[in-house]
């Protein structure tokens, strides 16, 4: 039995960030050896850095906010160690980070929100920062005609601007792995996007999209081996 425990582990599929989400190629060697580490194995301290970096912001949240979940935090405000370090950093990252992403994953926000809500102090931040996290009304997502036209001009813009329509729209997909809804409002049709087909049928559909980009959506996956309750 033992033998084929060690067996098992030996041929345990590794799932690393690069797998599941776009990650640029201009990046560090830190940060490469991040995204290709195991994410079993990654440490919250190399997750505070991917969350500094900007870098897979968006896949990540759900994985560090279960992560921590599953732990004892130490909110003590005077005697530090190396782990109540790690976790005051990440926690602060967490949530220095800009609305936007909490935007396109609310069940993480609110995880994170009822974590902090009485021990929000003990991250040393100052006083404006956490009260702007613990009081953020988050906007729902919606796709609508305005979208469109802001995706085609970013589209006709520089390298740039063609990156930010990228960007609206991977960060679409990545919602609808994260289970957010997005409201779909053309043309006087509304509809909720809850899933991946209807994302297709209906957002895909209403934009022109080219082979770099629908290479950088087939990019987005969701980790089979995370579950998110």
């Amino acid at each position: 039995m033992p033998l084929i425990k060690k067996t098992n582990r030996l041929f345990k599929k590794k799932h690393t960030i690069s797998q599941y989400t776009s990650v640029s190629n201009k990046i560090s060697d830190k940060t490469n050896r991040i995204i290709s580490k195991d994410i079993e194995k990654l440490k919250l301290s190399e997750y505070s850095h991917l969350l500094r970096e900007n870098i897979a912001i968006q896949f990540c949240l759900s994985i560090i906010i279960e992560r921590i979940k599953n732990i004892k935090i130490d909110f003590e405000f005077i005697f530090n160690n190396n782990e109540s370090e790690d976790q005051r950093e990440v926690l602060r990252e967490l949530v220095l980070v800009d609305f936007y992403f909490w935007e396109n994953n609310p069940k993480a926000y609110k995880k994170l929100k009822d974590i902090l809500s009485e021990n929000i102090s003990a991250l040393k931040l100052p006083n404006f920062i956490s009260e702007r996290f613990l009081n953020y009304k988050l906007n729902e997502l919606v796709w609508n005609e305005k979208s469109i036209s802001k995706f085609n001009a970013y589209m006709n813009d520089t390298r740039m601007g063609v990156w930010c329509a990228y960007n609206m729209v991977i960060s679409l997909k990545r919602a609808i792995l994260n289970e957010t809804y997005i409201n779909f409002e053309i043309n006087g049709k509304k509809e909720t996007i809850k899933t991946l087909k209807d994302f297709e049928k209906n957002i895909l559909k209403s934009i022109e999209i080219n082979n770099e980009l629908k290479m950088l959506l087939e990019k987005e996956k969701t980790n089979g081996n995370t579950v998110y309750n």
